[in-house]
């Protein structure tokens, strides 16, 4: 199974442009291509890696906040309300740690750097009301959300996603 990785952004986050702590999230868009990044339907997330996007001179993610990543719901698609792929119930990672981490890059004369972080989320081999994991059975838009308190209103991020096809055994097997 190859494994593929995506490159997305989102921001800058202004107070009319925020990253909002409700609702179903905005989407990761493309580096390059500004469009949406997608989960293709039959594959999982292996890793995710986020850092805070920009130089050391631009804006800090708002403090005291965090960013969870998740999959858009449509209830159209019968999508449930409570979709348990949704953000995973997890905080995601703290815009303070974002904020703080950096490096000295030998390779450009000591110069700092913010590295990505990276986590493991249960976004990957979804799991079903039944408890069995498959891959998605649909093409899913990516999203983040401000995971504590208000919106994030500054800075902005940058992902890269790494996803692969879920094995066609253990769906036939369960017949999912």
């Amino acid at each position: 199974m190859v494994q593929q990785s995506v490159f997305g952004i989102q921001g800058p986050f202004t107070l009319t442009n925020t990253l909002p702590h409700s609702g179903n999230g905005i989407a990761i868009v493309d580096k390059v291509l500004g469009t949406p990044l997608i989960l293709p339907m039959g594959h999982v997330i292996t890793e995710l890696s986020m850092r805070r996007r920009g130089t050391l001179n631009d804006p800090n993610l708002t403090a005291g906040k965090s960013v969870a990543v998740g999959l858009l719901r449509n209830a159209g698609l019968g999508d449930p309300a409570t979709d348990p792929r949704k953000f995973t119930g997890t905080p995601g990672i703290l815009t303070d740690d974002l904020n703080a981490q950096t490096i000295l890059n030998q390779a450009t004369n000591n110069s700092l750097e913010q590295p990505f972080r990276t986590f493991n989320i249960n976004l990957n081999a979804t799991t079903q009301a039944n408890g069995f994991h498959t891959g998605e059975l649909r093409d899913r838009t990516l999203v983040s959300q401000c995971a504590m308190g208000a919106s994030i209103t500054s800075g902005a991020l940058s992902f890269v996603i790494k996803y692969k096809p879920f094995s066609g055994s253990v769906v036939r097997r369960h017949n999912v």
